[in-house]
């Protein structure tokens, strides 16, 4: 017979594996960059966009799309900043000084047009269902590796939000709507979702499963009892 805590490691073996949790790469063109650059600090800006979770969720991973202006971003570009805010992001979250995290670049299409897809992977972002500002800003010198620019996408729920703390491009260090209309930047985020409910039932199903073995070691030894 399969017990209730096979069942439910089953259900856990299942939901364990990273699934897509939030996706948006319908392209729709290119942005100002949103880059770390050490050489021109000032000139250092991120974006984040709203992604809303109806359960709770362990993001592993994150993917951002970026034009082929630089090839050498393929070998130059290691690190980058993940950024995770709640919603809208407040004046003293900061997109340039986010958790360093390595970062994967590989040379590929999106919707038809050339680009490089940027990969932070290897994340155990626990999150609350909720509503967050979410982004990966690449962390790279543009003396040594230039610019890249990152693909837009039509906004799912709000337009995200583009932030440049060191003012170099005059229009404020705040957060505001990025220079360009109402879009969000391609990404999509992988992980896991409702670790702690899923938590919750294997502990649950454990506990019936105990007491049934428990109830049926009572009725043996009540037989036992009863030949002797």
């Amino acid at each position: 017979m399969i017990s209730l805590a096979t069942i439910c490691c089953g259900m856990l073996a299942s939901a364990g594996s990273a699934q897509v949790l939030y996706q948006n790469v319908n392209t729709a063109g290119l942005t100002t960059f949103n880059q770390v650059e050490p050489d021109f600090p000032s000139s250092s800006s991120g974006v984040v966009d709203d992604v809303a979770f109806a359960t709770a969720v362990t993001v592993t991973s994150i993917t951002i799309w970026s034009d082929t202006s630089s090839p050498s971003w393929l070998t130059s570009l290691t690190v980058g900043r993940v950024n995770v805010f709640g919603w809208p992001p407040a004046v003293g979250d900061d997109p340039t000084t986010g958790a360093i995290v390595a970062l994967t670049v590989s040379a590929t299409t999106i919707n038809g047009f050339n680009a490089f897809s940027i990969t932070a992977s290897g994340l155990n972002i626990n999150l609350a269902p909720g509503t967050y500002g979410i982004g990966v800003t690449p962390d790279v010198s543009t003396g040594i590796a230039g610019t890249c620019y990152t693909y837009k996408t039509a906004p799912i729920g709000s337009s995200s939000l583009w932030r440049n703390p060191g003012n170099g491009f005059g229009m404020g260090t705040g957060w505001q709507t990025p220079p360009w209309p109402a879009a969000d930047i391609a990404m999509v985020i992988n992980g896991v979702p409702e670790p702690a409910s899923l938590a919750f039932l294997a502990s649950a199903f454990a506990a019936v499963s105990l007491s049934r073995r428990r109830a049926e070691n009572r009725t043996i030894c009540r037989l036992e009892v009863r030949r002797g």
